[in-house]
């Protein structure tokens, strides 16, 4: 059988997860499994020390306080760096080569043009 053919006919019984992922989807799904892997272990650990200080009592309150916690070291742990190295945004005028360098690496891999900061060396 021509492999043509053969490919048109087991294109039918495909199972799912056949298809193969670019390296960069490979790294993005790895990137957020790891971060999902963390924020669980953190919540878990800190569900046991609740548990061994507070009893259920203190392991609800623990687990109350994890949620919050990986909520907005998710959501907002880019502005929390920022903040914490007091980095300001450069535009295109004050940083130009770095700023066409950044625009030109974006374009090459079709990402969207990221915001880019400077942190102090004072």
């Amino acid at each position: 059988m021509h492999r043509k053919k053969r490919d048109a006919l087991r294109g039918s019984h495909r199972s799912f997860g056949d298809e193969k992922l670019s390296p960069q989807d490979d790294k993005i799904m790895g990137n957020t499994f790891k971060t999902a892997f963390l924020l669980t272990a953190l919540t878990l650990l800190l569900m046991f020390f609740g548990r061994y200080f507070g009893g259920e009592n203190g392991m609800l309150l623990a687990l109350a306080f994890a949620a919050v916690m990986n909520f907005v070291s998710y959501f907002f742990s880019d502005k929390i760096a920022l903040a914490m190295y007091r980095a300001q945004p450069v535009t295109r005028e004050q940083l130009p080569r770095a700023y066409e360098i950044v625009e030109r690496l974006t374009q090459k891999i079709g990402l969207p043009m990221p915001k880019i900061y400077v942190i102090p060396t004072e």
